[in-house]
């Protein structure tokens, strides 16, 4: 997992550990797929080039898929899952999502809300009472704007021979009994609010965060290699694998003790299943209109300034993203291989 390098707030993110001219192919591919749209049936022979310049070599490879009005323009794949046993990566090949999947837990929590077992406004503790005398004014909405006040925890779990649980989590929170600040004033990313949404779920539906992800978002749009973290799973798949570069090489770099923490960054998907994704979400097909529109609408804090972010999206410049990257929907380049979901209007 990557939320090692991912603490409490975005300005703490160092810089990913690739070489200038790695970065500069990664721009390369940006700029080419924004231009896709305009190359009608050239559009593949365009996507296929740029991946060829970007995954070239014996090196973790890159994927990426274009969708314009729902329909897939391109998709591709060039490079490797697996660098020591040199197995391409596919468009089918699992990916881990890291923090884009931030935006599955917050259709979850609506998918919740839809049915009526949850409102935005709700305070937290009403269904964690592990909130209670402490947290009394944090509510769901906060959790989902990362505007709840909820304490970084990750540097905690770093050495924890024991990998711990959303349970654990819980325990700790309720252990140190504080917040950085009075929910709703100010906005500071947070793994913790996310994580605490899994739990959240779990509580509301009475099954596991895996399988309520499966069965209300998954499992309907046939989305057969996504799915929140399972080492039996992801080694069944054949998931795509972590690595890092160390010294002119690539080293692997895919475990991390907080695997079994769910909410904030455990979902694994390929770049398939994430066109289905998104052209389920933004056709409406996963949640109604209104819902959609305030996952998109960005928070205001008590003081009355706007933040731009959502529920799980980075909302500004006509676009809604993770990691700022591009154009209405979920794109990211994590530290390992590296994936894109584009939709364009």
């Amino acid at each position: 997992m990557d939320r090692a390098v991912r603490r409490s707030s975005r300005k703490r993110v160092p810089a990913y550990n690739w070489n200038d001219m790695r970065l500069a192919s990664m721009l390369a591919l940006v700029t080419t797929l924004i231009a896709l749209p305009a190359l009608g049936s050239d559009a593949d022979d365009a996507l296929r080039d740029a991946l060829r310049r970007f995954g070239q070599g014996h090196r973790p490879g890159a994927a990426a898929v274009v969708l314009r009005g729902g329909k897939v323009l391109a998709i591709g794949a060039l490079g490797l899952a697996d660098v020591e046993a040199r197995r391409a990566l596919l468009v089918d090949t699992p990916l881990h999502l890291a923090s884009v999947g931030k935006q599955m837990t917050a259709v979850a929590v609506l998918k919740l809300v839809e049915r009526g077992a949850l409102r935005l406004d709700r305070p937290v503790a009403i269904v964690l009472p592990e909130f209670s005398g402490w947290g009394d004014a944090i509510t769901i909405r906060h959790l989902l704007q990362h505007t709840s006040g909820l304490p970084d925890y990750y540097a905690h779990y770093e050495d924890d021979r024991n990998p711990p649980t959303n349970d654990d989590v819980l325990k700790l929170l309720a252990r140190w009994r504080r917040l950085d600040f009075p929910p709703g004033t100010r906005h500071e990313y947070s793994n913790a609010g996310y994580d605490t949404l899994a739990a959240v779920i779990e509580r509301v539906s009475h099954v596991s965060f895996g399988t309520f992800i499966d069965r209300e978002i998954l499992a309907p749009l046939g989305m057969r290699h996504t799915f929140a973290f399972d080492d039996t799973r992801r080694r069944r798949e054949r998931a795509a694998k972590g690595y890092s570069r160390e010294g002119g090489r690539f080293e692997i770099d895919d475990h991390s003790p907080l695997n079994l923490i769910h909410g904030s960054g455990s979902i694994y998907s390929s770049v398939a299943d994430m066109g289905r994704y998104d052209a389920a979400l933004f056709g409406e097909r996963l949640l109604p209109k209104d819902l959609l529109a305030q996952m998109l609408t960005p928070a205001r804090l008590k003081s009355g300034r706007k933040v731009g972010y959502g529920f799980g999206w980075e909302i500004g410049g006509g676009a809604v993203s993770h990691l700022s990257l591009i154009h209405i929907s979920e794109p990211t380049r994590l530290r390992r291989i590296s994936y894109a979901v584009f939709c364009l209007k």
